[in-house]
């Protein structure tokens, strides 16, 4: 375990356990995604996610206690990053003078 400082600010523990939750956390939900996609929001179990995440159960439930949770961080995550994706291509269609149709293929 490390202590960093950041000048004024107090100091932050730092030992991996965030950086493994976040990690845990980005691979449910694109499994959540991904069994969406393919099964249908009626498939989606804490189970199912599990199994294509590779995690463990536990792990799912811990994270998303209910269905309904990992079904809402699920659908915003993919928002998310779905609005991203189109501002970089809106950014890109200004800043080249094409089309924003051109700049999304």
């Amino acid at each position: 375990m490390s202590v960093l400082s950041a000048g004024s600010q107090s100091a932050i523990t730092v030992d991996g356990r965030r950086k493994r939750g976040d990690a845990s956390r980005l691979a449910i939900l694109t499994a959540a995604t991904e069994a969406i996609v393919k099964d249908g929001v009626a498939a989606l179990t804490h189970r199912r996610v599990s199994e294509v995440a590779g995690v463990s159960l536990a792990r799912v439930s811990y994270h998303y206690p209910k269905v309904d949770d990992l079904l809402v961080a699920a659908t915003t995550d993919y928002l998310a990053r779905f609005d991203s994706s189109l501002r970089e291509m809106a950014a890109r269609s200004m800043a080249e003078g094409v089309p924003i149709s051109d700049a999304c293929t």
